[in-house]
């Protein structure tokens, strides 16, 4: 699977993501500022059909006592110039996410993807997810030339969904099942399988002159 230019290449199966231009990393008093401007602006209208006027502390108390997770998305010089959320679904390993790039400058140049491709591997290589869910506007033009680019499996389109300029606007869900994924990219390799392989050998070997034996009373 290559990424060219907000497109995916499916037919090459089963590969290793690029090193990305965006890490996630976690929620800083800063960054609830951020959040705030953000929410009120159209970044939030073009990621939840909405603007929200909350101010930091609220943001906090969204993210400290609510159902979202949040994680910044955090480029190459160190700069929050996003959000991820997350939260459960219908059952223990499915979710629903959510992704938003703030600053309108850095939009159309390969953040969103890639925030949204770090938060899915994240779910399926660290939380065992199963299935997860995001809902998009259909007036998200960007998004939904991702959306159309084969990685995802839309669902439905959900009619009227959104309002906001005095009209309705239509969304699609959509969604990635964790084989779907894995019959496209490899997991990340915290530790490379070359150490994992030297470790077990190190382990069966001692193990084998070594035998564990139950500890006498």
């Amino acid at each position: 699977m290559r990424i060219a230019n907000g497109e995916f290449d499916t037919s090459q199966k089963c590969i290793q993501l690029p090193l990305p231009s965006v890490t996630l990393g976690p929620v800083t008093n800063d960054d609830f500022e951020l959040l705030s401007k953000w929410a009120s602006s159209k970044s939030w209208v073009y990621a939840g059909g909405s603007r929200q006027y909350l101010n930091a502390e609220a943001f906090r108390k969204i993210a400290e006592n609510g159902r979202d997770n949040f994680l910044m998305v955090i480029d190459r010089d160190g700069r929050s110039i996003g959000a991820v959320t997350w939260r459960s679904g219908q059952y223990p390993a499915s979710f629903e996410i959510g992704t938003m790039i703030g600053d309108p400058a850095r939009w159309q140049i390969g953040y969103g993807i890639e925030s949204v491709l770090a938060i899915i591997g994240q779910l399926f290589d660290t939380k065992h997810a199963h299935r997860v869910e995001f809902v998009c506007g259909v007036f998200n033009k960007p998004a939904i030339q991702a959306c159309c680019s084969g990685l995802i499996h839309i669902e439905g389109v959900l009619r009227d969904y959104y309002y906001f300029d005095g009209t309705h606007h239509d969304a699609i869900i959509g969604s990635i099942l964790r084989a779907e994924y894995y019959s496209m990219v490899r997991p990340r390799e915290t530790v490379p399988k070359a150490e994992r392989d030297e470790s077990r050998h190190i382990l069966d070997e001692y193990l084998r002159t070594n035998p564990i034996a139950l500890r006498e009373e």
